[in-house]
């Protein structure tokens, strides 16, 4: 899916919906996209690129009068071919009817083409818009443009100047998504010139990631041979992995799988307790995938009601499929507060 992508999530969701139907849960995160564009935007601005650009735009221009110079030539030659034609027509002897006929068809053939032409012509004189920066813009964007990121990232430009000066070389960007956390990016440049490449977003979920399985595989390889947390997390980040919500891989994102797999780093931690017709918070969080942590938080603010079974300690939740079934809605927003 395609679509014209004016900056910000909410956007994109409002028009995804509009456009195609889809649920507002269809939501790609901006900020990596305007990074990106706006890092693009940088590189555009530096002198050479400036240089480049308009004589691009210059080129663009000298070919848009060449176009016109051929159909000024073509509307010529229709015009003498249609006032040839209609000579013929007059000095032919009309009692030829068969003659008379055949060089009214033509006369009235060549009129109707030189009238075409003479529209298209007009359409290509008054449409096409002149692509040449003015000089004195020219000159404000060799001096302006190496200290505009300077600027731009102190915070001194108002949101509405950004988006005039990004306006003034972009017409418009397109994105497509490839995956969970890939977005094929494409900004068209004033002028007709594309610049593309694929730009990682934020996800929700490990395992939305592009490569997640081979992470998981990786982590629980390595966290048996006894490489911590934090080793591994920067030997993925080498390797070009991420985090779900970042652009490294992160410690806690190895524990989390480490966890999941049941792989413990020091001896006294203990197994998760096996209480028949009930599963643990632990066990909860494998079927669900997500952290522990994420249970017990919900359990402390109130949203998972449930009191401490005081045999064992723990909080026990029953094992029905009602329970997984409630905990996935709670999860992904569908119901605010699960009672047990």
């Amino acid at each position: 899916m395609c679509v014209q992508y004016k900056g910000g999530t909410q956007y994109l969701c409002n028009h995804l919906k509009q456009q195609t139907g889809a649920p507002v849960c269809q939501r790609i995160p901006g900020d990596a996209i305007d990074d990106q564009v706006v890092a693009w935007f940088f590189e555009a601005l530096s002198v050479a690129e400036i240089d480049v650009a308009a004589d691009a735009l210059r080129t663009t221009d000298a070919e848009h009068e060449k176009i016109v110079a051929a159909r000024q030539q073509e509307v010529e030659r229709l015009h003498y071919e249609s006032q040839l034609a209609e000579r013929q027509f007059m000095k032919s002897d009309p009692d030829n009817r068969l003659v008379t006929g055949e060089l009214e068809r033509r006369w009235e053939e060549s009129l109707r083409q030189f009238k075409d032409a003479q529209q298209q012509l007009a359409q290509e004189e008054t449409s096409a818009p002149s692509y040449i920066i003015p000089e004195d813009v020219l000159q404000m964007l060799r001096d302006v443009g190496p200290q505009l990121s300077e600027l731009w990232n102190a915070k001194l430009l108002k949101t509405s100047q950004k988006k005039s000066l990004l306006r003034s070389l972009i017409e418009k960007v397109v994105i497509h998504r490839l995956s969970p956390d890939q977005v094929q990016t494409r900004v068209v440049w004033q002028g007709g010139a594309t610049t593309s490449d694929v730009v990682r977003v934020t996800v929700g979920k490990f395992a939305w990631l592009t490569g997640a399985k081979e992470m998981e595989k990786t982590i629980e390889k390595l966290a048996r041979e006894g490489l911590s947390d934090k080793a591994i997390a920067k030997r993925l980040t080498r390797a070009g992995h991420r985090s779900p919500r970042a652009d490294v891989v992160l410690a806690s994102t190895v524990q989390g799988v480490r966890l999941r797999n049941g792989i413990l780093r020091v001896k006294h931690q203990s197994h998760p307790r096996r209480v028949d017709g009930y599963l643990t918070a632990t066990q909860l969080s494998k079927i669900l995938e997500v952290t522990p942590h994420w249970i017990y938080d919900r359990i402390h603010n109130g949203t998972i009601a449930l009191n401490k079974d005081d045999s064992t300690g723990s909080y026990l939740f029953p094992d029905k499929p009602e329970t997984i079934q409630q905990l996935r809605q709670l999860h992904d927003g569908q119901i605010d507060r699960v009672d047990y």
